[in-house]
């Protein structure tokens, strides 16, 4: 994953969660000792990583530092505030 990247699975692409959600363990785990991150649902199915095919760890290994940007980005969307369409939509006519 790189610094630019969404906070998303290499292998799934879907987001990343920092607990387990309903549709699957989206948690980040650390599956291989070059650091290589997926969600815990993908690191069920591989035994070698991904990226650089190095042997998996027997217990993936939780990547705290992506749990706690996860939960910093969840924290700043709950701030945002919702702008009814209808403020919107004047703003759209001058374009």
């Amino acid at each position: 994953m790189s610094s630019g990247a969404a906070l998303t699975c290499d292998i799934c692409f879907e987001s990343f969660y920092s607990n387990s959600a309903a549709d699957g363990d989206r948690r980040p785990v650390v599956v291989c000792a070059n650091g290589h991150t997926c969600c815990s649902g993908c690191a069920e199915q591989i035994r070698v990583c991904f990226a650089c095919r190095e042997p998996c760890f027997e217990r993936p290994i939780p990547n705290v530092a992506v749990v706690r940007m996860v939960d910093e980005n969840a924290r700043a969307l709950e701030n945002i505030p919702e702008i009814p369409l209808a403020e919107l939509a004047p703003a759209r006519e001058g374009l």
